[in-house]
């Protein structure tokens, strides 16, 4: 294999266009299939994908109650003049929510319509035999009077001329003695508590805020569809806010937008970690190597490892989640070695082809074993534990591949000397045995110790 690797480096050694003309291709290529590749933030992609896990991934992605967000408004009082506010500010952002695509949303939820409770009235008189008991029958006594009669035909008369009289207008002419109210007083009995009321028809909560219910079209686990509507969401809710003067609030709560604040908390936490390696791998090298151009190589390598990663796993699977690869970028820290190898031991003898040569054994070792662990990943039954499998794997085979394809023709080749260089703080720490300080031995005995006993926490 050594061998195999020595002959590629002597081929391109005298064809260099040849080799950054692939250089070249290879970079476009993997370029334009990462560019290809579509993102997904689905949480729920690290969950276990098998018969026994089924029936809870289908209840977290598809379950009906996740998939909704209540919106709350609310006035600086509970008179009915504040309720017509709140009435009024409801109905704008509905009218808003209703002028989004329909792809978003499937149904909107503020208001009783009339002709459904006169549908349950009706139903109710229609077949008021199965809803009256044997204290109904004996009260129906009382109720065939002239007098009651009288004074119920009275009643009716009196609804029918109101404003609420065209609505039941067709109930009363079914029961003109209204023996069906103490029926739908009964059915009141099935409501669950008093969270809820009704005011002009709108639905309000116990404590007098406006209420809407907004049921989505999309899963809750499609953050990344839902982060364009909740968006839509808080700007109408801002506009609707300003129109009214600071009046009202609004403000709303779902499992959606749970779930889109725990996907971008993850994001910015992967960036921000990796801007804080990558500043303080930055730092080191700089310090180590103090050349602009060992440092540009070693980031290019990773660099390549990178799309080489993203562009096969393009040709996998055509998907991958970018939380996997937000988890898999402690895998730099990994890959960042074999460049940092090749440079170091270049340092002490600058020639390309020795260097190969010397390292070549230690670093395909160290580099098969430690893509054989992460690849073990791909055997568990979760979509984004085998994206990280395979993102942190094809990872640290394109970085090595660049280290000792191209990178050597990157070095220039010089006559070996056998200068001495100065040692660094790194050097002088590090050449030190520490199995042979007692100092460093027993400190880590004594700190094992300590920390055992936190262990089981």
């Amino acid at each position: 294999m050594i061998r195999f690797f020595l002959s590629i480096y002597d081929y391109f050694a005298k064809h260099r266009g040849q080799l950054f003309g692939l250089l070249s291709l290879l970079v476009l290529l993997f370029a334009f299939a990462a560019t290809q590749i579509r993102f997904k933030e689905d949480i729920s992609g690290f969950l276990p994908e098998d018969k026994e896990n089924e029936r809870i991934n289908n209840a977290y992605r598809y379950v009906a109650s996740t998939n909704n967000i209540t919106v709350y408004c609310t006035g600086k009082d509970s008179t009915d003049q504040t309720k017509d506010l709140l009435i009024e500010a409801i109905g704008l952002l509905a009218e808003k929510l209703e002028s989004l695509d329909s792809g978003y949303i499937k149904r909107l939820f503020y208001k009783v319509d009339p002709s459904q409770m006169s549908a349950v009235s009706s139903f109710v008189v229609d077949n008021m035999p199965y809803f009256l008991d044997e204290p109904d029958y004996q009260r129906l006594d009382t109720l065939l009077t002239d007098a009651y009669i009288a004074g119920q035909i009275e009643r009716s008369k009196d609804l029918l001329l109101s404003p609420v009289g065209l609505i039941l207008k067709e109930n009363v002419l079914a029961d003109p003695l209204g023996i069906s109210n103490t029926l739908m007083r009964r059915l009141q009995d099935f409501q669950i508590g008093s969270q809820f009321q009704l005011y002009q028809d709108y639905v309000f909560t116990g404590d007098n805020k406006g209420f809407l219910l907004i049921e989505c079209t999309m899963p809750v686990s499609e953050t990344a569809r839902n982060a364009g509507f909740i968006d839509s969401l808080n700007l109408f809710m801002a506009d609707v806010e300003a129109s009214f003067d600071g009046k009202i609030q609004l403000a709303s709560f779902g499992a959606s937008e749970i779930a889109l604040g725990n996907a971008s908390q993850i994001k910015k936490d992967s960036i921000w970690s990796s801007v804080f390696a990558f500043v303080l791998i930055f730092a080191i090298l700089i310090y180590a190597f103090r050349s602009g151009g060992k440092i540009l190589f070693t980031f290019v390598s990773v660099l390549f490892g990178g799309l080489f990663a993203v562009a096969f796993i393009y040709l996998i699977r055509g998907e991958v989640s970018v939380i996997a690869i937000g988890i898999s970028s402690i895998m730099f820290g990994i890959a960042i070695n074999y460049p940092l190898h090749f440079i170091d031991h270049y340092n002490h003898i600058p020639r390309p082809r020795m260097v190969i040569k010397d390292i070549f054994e230690p670093l395909t070792i160290g580099n098969i074993t430690t893509v054989g662990a992460f690849l073990s990943l791909v055997f568990i039954a979760s979509d984004s534990m085998v994206d990280l499998g395979l993102f942190a794997s094809l990872l640290l085979v394109g970085t090595i591949f660049f280290v000792l394809i191209f990178l050597p023709h990157l070095l220039p080749d010089r006559t070996y000397v056998g200068e001495v260089k100065q040692p660094t703080v790194f050097t002088r720490v590090f050449s030190k045995p520490f199995e042979k300080n007692r100092w460093v031995v027993w400190g880590t005995l004594l700190l094992t110790v300590i920390l055992s006993f936190f262990s089981g926490n």
